[in-house]
């Protein structure tokens, strides 16, 4: 589900043996594709990093300002919201253990819309409506601002392994799987039969005018790519290397011409063998390059949520689960610089 999931907790000691090691810069370089250097390359420039602009802590339990959490047990993990969306000038979290989706933002906690209990993705249109989706169930719910039902989408059995969806304009649904395809799926309303998703796959995680952005992997480092969706050209449009992202990277979404990426890398370890890995959140000015938001993530808390993080709007959030509760800040991308 995430390319945490299968690996040690960040800044953390872990002793390996050396072939352990190799597997698990394996489990980190899940989910990039692997190419071979084309085109042409520039690299992001460093700007320091940021405080966040703000913060909120939302304690554990079932009451109107708690979120839901069910603790780790011998036969389970824990479990608590599992995914965040900006919407607007606010947060929007699925509380699944309490079984709604809150909203958050200077004035407090609300309730915005009841949530089915096997939810796990959450995504927001650009007029307020959020989209829900249920893996076990392969089945999406979409509600409007004001958390009202707007439909109900099923989802091929045959598209797995999703990590994100979108919602565009008339309700259409959009998928993004693990290995950076983007599949339509329509709306309630038009829903698209299973030979048309198919054939209507788009390579890329993120849409950028008529092109779409990936992250690869090559033998000078990370990259983030606009690439063709569709046709027979090979060569990217453009490339950007990811300074200081030597090990993995996953796009966390695109905000106007703005890229955001959650990137991991390998620290060195003792004369044991153990190892550190390093989290941290990028956002990036795909035209001229420039670094517009470099943040330290935590290491991994309680649970590792389904979308720890997510961009629009001109911010970037992120949500941590720890003993006491549930952590949640937000920092603005600047388009003249990290601010």
């Amino acid at each position: 589900r995430s390319l945490t999931r299968s690996t040690a907790k960040c800044k953390s000691e872990v002793t390996m043996r050396p072939t352990d090691a190799l597997v698990l810069s394996a489990a980190l370089l899940a989910g990039c594709s692997v190419a071979a250097p084309t085109g042409k390359s520039s690299q992001a420039q460093h700007s320091a990093p940021v405080a966040a602009l703000r913060t909120w802590h939302l304690p554990w339990g079932a009451g109107p300002e708690a979120v839901g959490l069910r603790a780790a047990a011998p036969e389970s993990l824990a479990e608590g919201p599992s995914s965040i969306a900006v919407v607007g000038d606010a947060l929007a979290i699925l509380d699944r253990r309490n079984e709604r989706v809150i909203g958050l933002d200077g004035r407090g906690v609300v309730t915005r819309a009841v949530a089915p209990p096997d939810a796990e993705l959450l995504a927001p249109a650009d007029d307020g409506a959020l989209a829900m989706y249920s893996v076990l169930r392969s089945h999406i719910w979409l509600v409007d601002a004001a958390g009202a039902p707007l439909g109900e989408l099923a989802v091929p059995r045959e598209v797995r392994d999703i990590a994100a969806l979108s919602v565009g304009g008339s309700r259409r649904i959009e998928l993004t799987t693990a290995l950076q395809d983007t599949l339509p799926l329509g709306s309630p309303r038009f829903p698209l039969a299973l030979p048309v998703v198919l054939a209507s796959r788009e390579e890329g995680a993120a849409r950028v005018g008529v092109a779409r952005v990936r992250v690869v992997k090559d033998q000078v480092g990370l990259h983030l790519e606009r690439v063709e969706p569709r046709g027979e050209r090979r060569a990217p449009i453009s490339r950007l290397l990811l300074k200081g992202a030597d090990d993995a990277a996953q796009l966390i979404g695109v905000d106007g011409h703005v890229a955001c990426v959650r990137t991991e890398s390998l620290a060195g370890g003792s004369d044991r063998g153990a190892i550190e890995v390093v989290r941290r959140a990028v956002c990036v000015d795909l035209d001229d390059g420039q670094e517009r938001l470099a943040v330290d993530l935590p290491a991994p808390g309680i649970y590792l949520p389904r979308q720890e993080l997510a961009v629009g709007g001109g911010r970037l959030a992120f949500m941590h689960p720890t003993d006491a509760g549930l952590d949640v800040s937000v920092w603005a991308i600047s388009a003249g610089g990290a601010r």
